[in-house]
């Protein structure tokens, strides 16, 4: 079947079902509203066709050439696209439900608003794409390429980063649950309004990055580098950072309730009026660490070190400390600001 025939019977009907197109030329068709189910169009050109809401249903589109094609609301559901070339099209909230996208080139692809359900992406490349609005629900991104790739405000669910090239990548305002990122270097990225809730994100490097009003809700940033970043009100409840650097990171403000911080290394961090509410910081190092006016309301600081912390109006109320040092010579020391802490855990008038 050629082209010409093609046409004809979209015109005579909109479906063709269970066809053989393989090789077949269609660039700059018109094909908009087009159903297509079965079909086979492997290594077919598509190239600066018009697919705008064209649904590909169990279809064979491997090695098949999109390139500048128009595809808005168009469907994807259960197709091949293996090696595909989609560089250039526009396929602004279009849907890929089951799609195999291994390694097709999706460079410069438009895909603002657009949904991926359950995808293969396996070394595709999505260099220098705008994901903005993009929903991306457990799919493989084994080895993607999302070199200089922009996801402010995407949705990403239950996706391993892992083995995807981030650099350059904007992740400012994107939504990432139950993700992995462990070990990614992410040093002085922006991620400013970006939510990790419940993510994998052990050992990462987040050394210098801008994280005001980030969100690291259930998160497990067990052992990861946090040097000298900035932001304030930060979320950090029920988060692990057990072992976690944070030595001279600037977080005022910030909520921390219920997070894991045993053996944690807060020296010189700023934590001022930041809520530490029954935070497990056993052995935490904060020496050094500006603490006005943070609640450390029933946490356990039993063995933490807060020789020349400033402690000026730090609230203690029900928190366990035993053994925790100060200037090294125990909590009470010959620190005025740890024995009024002390003091106001035992209930003693401060002044």
């Amino acid at each position: 079947m050629n082209r010409a025939d093609v046409e004809a019977r979209l015109h005579a009907g909109g479906t063709l079902t269970d066809l053989d197109l393989a090789g077949v030329d269609l660039a700059g068709a018109s094909l908009a509203g087009a159903v297509f189910t079965g079909v086979s169009l492997r290594g077919a050109s598509l190239c600066g066709a018009h697919l705008a809401e064209v649904v590909f249903e169990d279809c064979d589109l491997t090695d098949a050439d999109l390139g500048e094609a128009t595809g808005d609301f168009a469907i994807f559901s259960r197709c091949d696209l293996t090696g595909a070339r989609l560089k250039g099209a526009s396929l602004r909230s279009a849907r890929f439900s089951e799609v195999s996208l291994v390694r097709a080139d999706l460079t410069a692809v438009q895909l603002a608003r657009a949904t991926l359900d359950r995808c293969d992406l396996t070394g595709a490349s999505l260099r220098g794409v705008s994901l903005d609005g993009v929903t991306i629900l457990s799919c493989l991104v084994e080895s993607l390429d999302l070199t200089n790739a922009s996801f402010a405000g995407a949705l990403l669910f239950k996706v391993d980063l892992n083995t995807a090239t981030l650099t350059g990548t904007t992740l400012r305002g994107a939504i990432l649950h139950e993700c992995v990122l462990t070990a990614l270097d992410l040093t002085g990225a922006d991620l400013t309004r970006t939510q990790f809730a419940g993510c994998d994100m052990a050992n990462v490097i987040l050394e210098r990055a801008t994280l005001t009003q980030c969100g690291f809700q259930g998160a497990n940033l067990a052992q990861a580098n946090l040097k000298r970043a900035t932001g304030t009100a930060v979320v950090f409840v029920d988060a692990q950072l057990r072992h976690a650097t944070l030595r001279g990171a600037r977080l005022p403000n910030s909520l921390l309730v219920g997070a894991d911080l045993r053996g944690a290394n807060l020296t010189d961090a700023d934590l001022r009026g930041c809520v530490l509410q029954r935070v497990n910081a056993i052995g935490a190092l904060l020496m050094g660490a500006a603490l006005a006016e943070a609640d450390f309301s029933y946490a356990e600081v039993s063995r933490a070190n807060f020789t020349g912390a400033s402690l000026d109006g730090a609230l203690f109320h029900g928190a366990v400390a035993l053994d925790t040092v100060g200037r090294s010579v125990g909590w009470i020391g010959d620190d005025v600001e740890l024995a009024a802490a002390e003091r106001r855990m035992k209930g003693v008038d401060a002044g």
